[in-house]
């Protein structure tokens, strides 16, 4: 009937025919006559039919739309097109989007979003979607220059996100006219303005930071405040005094370090002066250092180079004393010093100038080019390579590229391995094929192994974020003979594809993790699908649990730090489950990875953090662990507290990423370690005002979270506490008594489950401090634990202490903030933590002010007494 074009009910032939093939089982052809059905075939009965049918034509569409046909069926348009109509009727707003994402009909999207209610909620979750969740940099790119005019469009305009999806979508000229515009509007624009300066200088790549810089210098003919914060003069100045200022660094961890592990011994010296940059990183605390200097003098040839690099993680952005610090240890001209430390001080100040880029960062990339061309020494060159690769990542200077190739064109092992991964550096991000090809093909020819792993990192930093433009690279690689090269092909998955959550190359990770001939192709495998999944990490567990029990050791140890990297300061759960056997397994270097892990995850977590804590001590303590497992455990102890126990691991730019690749290929050169420090940043909140000063201001906050307990030494001449005998009787009676005491007390003290905290919690304001009395007993508003803490207390807890300015706020803390009563407010709704614009409320009247003292170098003076005030004298 349906075939006879003279039927008049042919439409309706058609319906039937497709229900028929779908009870069949044949759902191509029951949607072939469901599109012939015309009206008759109804999207909104509910049935099962309807619904398969839907699908089915959803499916087929987003399929040919994304094949790039276009002779689509008309038909199967009309039925698509018939159901973004009815779910906008339907108010099914997210629904009608995430279909046309998928079938690529932007229009569609456009329209859903003008005519929802919300047209900020929903262009945010169109952002959020190409910003998270689409695969392919053309499409996200589209949907990102739609939300960046939408936002433009509106009235009250989203800057904050329209600066985001620039940096996305590699914009610097228009970044800079937008920041232009806000700098010469109101005060709230300027506000605004400073504060998406703050958020690129955090997020955007050097090339971009660069760009924007020159764009506002040609426009404006001089340098601004604008120029202070992109070049990160400023943030490394903020974030250098908050943690000078806030140190709580437990030395007393080091100390039962340096009891137990033996200073003969490379890999225990090496632990102990990692953990000692980690736990003071940024805080220019070399305290320990300088008290233990006979120890210190103990390291030996890459020891001491470890030991004087370490000075720049403790050093990190004290750009302007950086060769004041480093003086005794650079390379003199005519005079002869150990290679090794001038070495480790060139790396040094690498490390304490990278994401620097102000004068004093150029002064130092002089320097170090100077110090690369002037040496003959491997050493040296090696330190000044790694220098120069970190004071100038993500440059793309191809004049420092030329001196790299030169020194790794020159067949040494030491340094050329060390030029690979700086020339990785220094072209990050820029996919220049040119520098690729050449590298290939000189490992390649190389027999030097150490040379060729140097290469193989530097490819996969070359390609970060690169994503499709990297499948030919990586076709390539993967297709090797030799293993090393497809150890660098799985760095650049990794690095090209970091954060997309791209199933097609975890699929081939996956399969290399379990396939490959190489266990550091595999390891490595494992590692970066941690990279590629870190948006959505509780996934990671998932896909790592089988692997987790693998009868490879290679295998377990990268499915350690697979969780520990994607699940860095989450205290997840799921993770920690499958870690912990694993801090148990007979293999040492298995026990490393789950120790360090465990630590990524647990950092600023004082429930956690504290037991963990013991038991690393545990193992450092026993005489009969390995050394991989007490070095394990000592680097641990030490990411527990990075920072001065104010710092945490966030996966959230460059840096991090960039840190975390090289201490993943710290498993071959140890010096590497240090690199993670890149990876930490400090948990602060720091105020601004219009004028980038610092108020000296209080705000509302429902809890504070104190720093951990300090361990304590312990003393083996003390005897054992001796436990005094109770009879029953007298128990009892103590009970009775406790007992009667309480009912007469009855509701005057409640206690909460918080050790050391009790509800009944009076808060008495006494010229802007405050005070907490419980049970006539004073309790410090820094005593207040997260430890035992759940979320339902914290929301319901009617606390409402004071929190300062340039004070310590922890990721969870942000939802406990408030600034109802404040004089000053954050410019930005979503900018709870980090550096933050504020709104004066009463701008007209005066304030005191935070003042900066970055603290020089070598002061050993600071508690000296002033001189006398000046006087004269009469005889």
């Amino acid at each position: 009937m349906y075939e006879d074009e003279k039927f008049s009910e042919r439409e309706l032939a058609a319906l039937v025919v497709s229900k028929v093939y779908f009870h069949l089982g044949a759902y191509d052809e029951a949607l072939m006559f469901a599109m012939s059905a015309g009206a008759n075939f109804e999207m909104g009965e509910g049935s099962e039919y309807s619904e398969t049918m839907i699908l089915k034509g959803i499916d087929r569409y987003v399929r040919e739309r994304r094949e790039g046909r276009v002779d689509i069926d008309v038909r199967l348009v009309k039925i698509v097109e018939r159901m973004f109509d009815k779910c906008m009727r339907d108010g099914m707003w997210t629904h009608a989007v995430g279909i046309a994402v998928e079938s690529l009909r932007f229009d569609v999207v456009e329209r859903a979003i003008e005519g929802s209610g919300d047209v900020e909620g929903m262009i945010e979750y169109v952002r959020e979607i190409a910003m998270n969740y689409v695969e392919g940099l053309e499409v996200r790119n589209k949907m990102l220059e739609m939300c960046v005019e939408m936002y433009l469009k509106r009235k009250e305009a989203n800057y904050e996100r329209v600066g985001e999806c620039l940096i996305s979508l590699g914009q610097p000229e228009k970044c800079a006219r937008v920041l232009i515009e806000l700098s010469e509007g109101d005060e709230d624009k300027r506000l605004i303005g400073y504060q998406i300066g703050f958020n690129l200088y955090e997020n955007a790549s050097r090339v971009f930071l660069n760009e924007t810089i020159n764009k506002i210098r040609e426009i404006k003919g001089e340098e601004t405040k604008m120029i202070t914060i992109l070049n990160g003069d400023l943030t490394g100045q903020l974030y250098l005094e908050f943690l000078y200022r806030n140190n709580k660094t437990d030395l007393n961890i080091l100390k039962e370090m340096q009891k137990y592990l033996e200073a003969k011994s490379s890999i225990s010296m090496n632990g102990l002066m990692f953990s000692h940059a980690f736990m003071n990183a940024g805080t220019t605390d070399d305290t320990f250092l300088r008290n233990n200097v006979e120890w210190m003098q103990k390291a030996s040839l890459w020891s001491k180079f470890s030991v004087t690099a370490s000075l720049g993680v403790i050093h990190k952005g004290q750009v302007k004393e950086a060769f004041n610090i480093l003086k005794p240890y650079l390379p003199q001209n005519g005079v002869a010093g150990s290679a090794y430390s001038e070495g480790g001080s060139l790396y040094a100040l690498g490390l304490m100038s990278c994401g620097n880029y102000s004068e004093e960062s150029r002064k130092i990339s002089e320097y170090l080019m100077n110090a690369l061309k002037n040496n003959h020494d491997e050493t040296i060159k090696h330190g000044a390579s790694l220098g120069i690769g970190l004071n100038m990542m993500g440059s793309g200077d191809m004049s420092v590229y030329e001196e790299l190739k030169g020194i790794m064109y020159s067949d040494d092992a030491v340094s050329g391995e060390a030029a690979g991964i700086s020339i990785g550096l220094i072209m990050m991000g820029t996919g220049n094929e040119q520098v690729i090809e050449e590298m290939i093909e000189y490992g390649s020819e190389t027999q030097h192994e150490k040379i060729m792993r140097g290469i193989a990192v530097g490819i996969g930093l070359i390609m970060y974020k690169q994503e499709e433009k990297a499948e030919k690279i990586i076709d390539r690689l993967k297709e090797s003979k030799d293993p090393i090269m497809r150890y660098a092909s799985v760095y650049v998955i990794g690095m090209s594809f970091v954060g997309s959550g791209n199933m097609k190359w975890i699929k081939h990770l996956l399969h290399v993790a379990v396939s490959d001939t190489s266990d550091d192709v595999r390891r490595v495998a494992i590692i970066f699908i941690g990279f590629l999944l870190y948006k959505n990490y509780e996934q990671v567990p998932k896909i790592i649990k089988l692997l987790s029990e693998s009868f490879n050791p290679f295998v377990r140890f990268g499915s350690t730090l697979a969780l520990g990297i994607s699940c860095a300061g989450s205290n997840f759960e799921e993770a920690l489950n499958i870690l912990d056997p694993l801090t148990r397994d007979n293999v040492d270097y298995v026990k490393q990875g789950a120790f360090i892990a465990i630590a990524m995850i647990c950092v600023q977590n004082n429930a956690k953090s504290k037991n963990y804590l013991n038991l690393f001590q545990k193992v450092i303590k026993n005489k009969y662990e390995s050394p991989l497992s007490k070095f394990g455990a000592s680097l641990a102890s030490s990411i527990l507290n990075i920072g001065g126990r104010n710092s945490n691991i966030f996966l959230n730019s460059s840096f991090s990423f960039v840190g975390l690749s090289l201490f993943i290929h710290s498993w071959f050169w140890f010096p590497l370690n240090l690199c993670l420090s890149l990876s930490f940043n400090p948990t602060c909140f720091i105020g601004l005002n219009k004028d980038l000063v610092l108020p000296n201001f209080n705000f509302n906050s429902k809890k504070l979270f104190e720093y951990p307990e300090n361990i304590k030494n312990e003393n083996k001449d003390l005897p054992d506490k001796i436990v005094t005998a109770i009879l029953s009787t007298t128990a009892k009676a103590k009970a009775r008594a406790h007992k009667k005491e309480k009912k007469i007390k009855g509701d005057e003290s409640m206690k909460m489950d918080v050790e050391g905290v009790k509800e009944g919690v009076k808060e008495v304001v006494k010229e802007g401090d405050v005070e907490m009395k419980v049970d006539n007993e004073h309790v410090s508003n820094e005593n207040v634990s997260n430890e035992h803490i759940s979320n339902e207390n914290l929301t319901t807890s009617p606390l409402n202490l004071n929190a300062m300015n340039f004070t310590r706020i922890l990721p969870i803390q942000t939802q406990f903030i408030s600034f109802d009563n404040s004089r000053f407010h954050p410019i930005s709704k979503s900018k709870k933590s980090g550096i933050v614009l504020l709104k004066d409320k009463t701008p007209n009247q005066p304030f005191d002010q935070i003042k900066i003292n970055i603290p020089l170098a070598n002061n050993d003076n600071d508690n000296e007494p002033s001189p006398p005030e000046p006087f004269e004298y009469v005889e």
